[in-house]
């Protein structure tokens, strides 16, 4: 799975081939990876929060282990 900013505030996650990631965990952390916010992606595979609460890192989970 893959992760790209398509601008301030939207994440893309998505599989090989640009292929959406539907329905899919996203986490957001500061520096110190202490959790900002949890959502989850919409059917297009975007996930949408504040920039200004300054995430450093997004992981995106599955459930499928990849």
């Amino acid at each position: 799975m893959l992760m790209q900013e398509e601008e301030a505030g939207v994440l893309f996650v998505y599989y090989e081939g640009r292929v959406p990631a539907a329905e899919v965990a996203v986490t957001l952390l500061d520096e110190q990876e202490e959790v900002l916010w949890q959502g989850q992606t919409n059917t297009q595979g975007r996930f949408y929060f504040d920039p200004r609460l300054g995430a450093r890192v997004a992981r995106a989970d599955d459930g499928q282990g990849h």
